[in-house]
């Protein structure tokens, strides 16, 4: 018993004296700096009857509006075309629901723009396919995958 209070001792005594057991003090790179000002929430949202000072242009007016969302020649994207990136979304997502699970929109689009582009490039469907797995999916993932892009995606 004796033993363990002299360890017990032995072990505290220099974390004590090291500062261990205190609160940490401020970092010598921060001593003689003031604390920043927290944010303020009121300040910097407008009340929504207040107008703003520059209204932001509507979506239509924009030209960057009318743009593709994946710069590919092998595919369009306007939303009422049938090689529509939203066709080929939802159709991965209804069919393929393990690849489209963590991915987001524009992620499963750049998959169906890849396959369109190795198809655009002359690939055989399964070496367009074999090219896929690099993206993270399985082969048989991957096959399904050009078979939807060639569907639902790629420009006859």
């Amino acid at each position: 018993m004796r033993r363990l209070g002299l360890l017990v001792a032995a072990t505290a005594v220099p974390m004590i004296a090291a500062g261990c057991g205190t609160a940490p003090g401020v970092p010598e790179w921060k001593s003689g700096m003031s604390a920043p000002a927290a944010p303020s929430v009121a300040g910097s949202v407008p009340a929504p009857e207040q107008p703003t000072q520059a209204a932001a242009p509507s979506p239509a007016a924009t030209p960057a509006a009318t743009s593709p969302a994946v710069t590919s020649p092998a595919v369009t994207s306007s939303a009422g075309d049938p090689g529509s990136d939203e066709r080929f979304v939802a159709a991965v997502r209804g069919q393929l629901p393990e690849v489209a699970v963590d991915r987001r929109p524009e992620e499963i689009a750049e998959l169906g723009g890849a396959a369109c582009t190795f198809l655009a490039a002359g690939q055989q469907r399964a070496a367009a396919a074999a090219e896929l797995t690099g993206y993270g999916v399985t082969s048989t993932d991957a096959r399904e995958l050009v078979v939807l892009a060639r569907t639902f995606l790629c420009r006859a």
